[in-house]
């Protein structure tokens, strides 16, 4: 019931009661009145919310377990029929009740984890309590708020020891540590020691170096590069997501730490999300990207050891190549071989000298500081002295001294120098009247010529070798025909002679001249004639054959029939040929004798030149 007054217009309702208390007016905190049966209390009204409360956080993010909200009681109709005397608060997890949540604050715990966290506010007077809620409207999820991201790469402990000894230049050693981090080792040489090889899973190391005092230090590396991130635990979290570089990496459980092997020593960054059964919370990302590093142990020397350098050793013979027989202009190629204990110079010779060449025989190139040298053989080591074979020697020096000579392969041996044809002489004969042959040859050559050339050559009186060739011939002879042309003309005849070590110089015959045209030949003509005689009682028969016309005879040819009667059967019979040597008209005559038969004629004669033959009648018998 609601006490009103009315306005000579309407009934209002009464915002205030007022009492005088006969000095005084008061505000009347209540007023009843009895409706017949019972009082009943109609003043003041229940509280009148003008503006619902509303929740901020006093701490932390609204909507992140750990934020502390607070709320305000929104506002209230103040007037004194109205006027809230207190306020009373109830928080709320998704619309249940929170219990002992009863205060103006809620910090957000456990429990809150994806719930949506409200408040309802009650205002009371003394008439009574009215409620009026309020609501953040978001889900509450987990968060991380601190994270770490620190090099977790273990530095190795240094070597414990290292022991080294050596071999003239060559050096070895060990070492010991009680490392177990290091994944290899690496070493430096000290002093003259050079670069060591090394055997990180051994514990050894080895290496060459150059006389003086040396040493070797040896360190540990630990490539095994780690980072130890580590966030706070979040309340509600069941897991944490791990981010590197922005992408997804692992979950990591419960676990608020995680320790990441890195590939190699590029900068990362790395965030941290908590998961709460069905959403992943709010995360953190360190503030800069961080890498790890290889770390490396203290280096441990070991003592210092003199190395010193032994003379040099011959591994492997000087050489010689080719080994075979050799001719003269031939280059051959030596060497030094090979040597042990780092020769720093070489004297490189070559000596040529009978079978099993020494180095007392002839010294012939000399060549010094060089591995290897070339010869080229002239002809004038083929000296009549049979020292005919050729053979490398060299020896080696360094630090430590010079080693002694070392015989090489030999090679030999020297074949006598083929030299240029010489003495040889050129020859030409024959007729020079047009018809007749001119022949010229070439003979009397030393050096063992392979090959000639030779040729006649027509020209003036004391014919010059650049006149007109009329023959030639890659032989030792050759022949011309004298032609009609040639008369007036001289020959002579020029050749040379050849091998590889070249051609010789020309050489001429005699002069031959000058050329003439022939007389003309005809075909000769004669006549025979038969007689008998008896000389010393043996029947004698001579031919007389007589030039009776055309040109002279050069040749003549005759049979001859023998009987025992005349005119009888043929019982033998002979014939002959010869040269005609009576000249144009005379007489040539042939004698035959017979102690067996009595009887003869000639038959068959015939005379003969360059123009033709002519046959001549038989004789009778006589």
């Amino acid at each position: 019931m609601t006490i009103k007054a009315y306005d000579g217009t309407t009934w209002q309702t009464q915002k205030s009661l007022k009492i005088y208390d006969g000095s005084s007016w008061a505000t009347a905190k209540q007023a009843w009145i009895f409706n017949g049966s019972s009082w009943v209390i109609n003043y003041p009204e229940y509280p009148s919310n003008t503006a619902a409360p509303s929740i901020s956080t006093s701490s932390g993010i609204a909507g992140r377990i750990g934020c502390v909200y607070a709320v305000s009681v929104g506002s209230w109709n103040s007037n004194d029929a109205y006027n809230p005397t207190s306020y009373s608060y109830q928080w709320t997890r998704s619309g249940s009740d929170i219990s002992g949540a009863t205060n103006g604050t809620y910090t957000t715990g456990y429990d809150d984890v994806e719930k949506i966290i409200g408040c309802r506010v009650t205002a009371t007077n003394f008439r009574g309590n009215t409620p009026s809620s309020a609501t953040t409207g978001v889900t509450m999820l987990p968060q991380v708020t601190s994270i770490s991201v620190t090099d977790y790469t273990s530095t190795p402990n240094a070597p414990s020891s290292v022991s080294i000894s050596n071999t003239g230049l060559s050096y070895s050693g060990s070492w010991t540590t009680i490392d177990s981090v290091s994944t290899y080792f690496e070493a430096i040489g000290g002093g003259t020691a050079g670069t060591p090889s090394i055997n990180s899973a051994a514990k050894t190391f080895s290496g060459t170096g150059t006389a003086g005092s040396a040493s070797v230090s040896i360190r540990g590396v630990n490539t095994n590069k780690q980072l130890y991130i580590n966030w706070g635990s979040s309340v509600g979290a069941i897991s944490y997501d791990l981010y590197i570089n922005g992408s997804f990496y692992t979950n990591t459980g419960t676990n608020n730490y995680y320790i990441y092997t890195a590939p190699d020593e590029n900068a990362r960054t790395f965030s941290v999300y908590p998961r709460s059964t069905n959403n992943q919370g709010y995360g953190i990302q360190y503030g800069t990207a961080v890498a790890a590093t290889t770390k490396y142990s203290a280096y441990t020397t070991s003592s210092t050891i003199t190395l010193s350098n032994p003379i040099p050793i011959n591994t492997s013979a000087p050489t010689l190549s080719p080994t075979g027989g050799y001719v003269a202009g031939q280059t051959l190629t030596y060497g030094v071989g090979s040597w042990s204990n780092s020769p720093t110079s070489y004297d490189l010779r070559l000596y040529r000298g009978t079978p099993g060449v020494v180095m007392s025989e002839t010294l012939v190139a000399a060549p010094g500081n060089t591995t290897s040298s070339t010869y080229t053989i002239p002809a004038s080591d083929y000296d009549g002295s049979n020292r005919y074979y050729y053979r490398s020697f060299a020896s080696a020096t360094n630090s430590g001294g010079t080693s002694g000579y070392t015989a090489g392969t030999e090679g030999g041996p020297l074949a006598q120098p083929v030299v240029i044809p010489s003495g040889g002489s050129a020859f030409l004969s024959g007729g020079v009247s047009t018809g007749s042959t001119l022949s010229a040859s070439t003979s009397g050559w030393s050096g063992s010529p392979t090959s000639y050339f030779i040729k006649i050559t027509r020209g003036t009186q004391n014919v010059a070798s650049y006149e007109t060739t009329v023959a030639s011939s890659y032989s030792t002879s050759t022949s011309y025909t004298v032609a009609a042309s040639d008369a007036g003309y001289y020959f002579k005849a020029f050749a040379t002679a050849s091998n590889s070590a070249g051609s010789s110089s020309e050489v001429a015959s005699g002069e031959l001249g000058p050329a003439t045209n022939p007389v003309t030949v005809t075909k000769p003509t004669i006549s025979v004639s038969n007689s008998y005689a008896s000389v010393s009682g043996t029947p004698t028969w001579t031919l007389s054959m007589t030039h009776t016309g055309g040109s002279v005879p050069t040749s003549y040819d005759w049979g001859i029939q023998f009987s025992n009667s005349n005119g009888g059967s043929v019982l033998a019979s002979n014939t002959g040929s010869g040269t005609w040597t009576a000249g144009s008209g005379g007489t040539q005559t042939v004698t035959r004798n017979s102690s067996t038969y009595s009887w003869a004629r000639w038959v068959t004669v015939t005379a003969s030149n360059s123009a033709g033959t002519s046959t001549a009648q038989s004789t009778s018998w006589a």
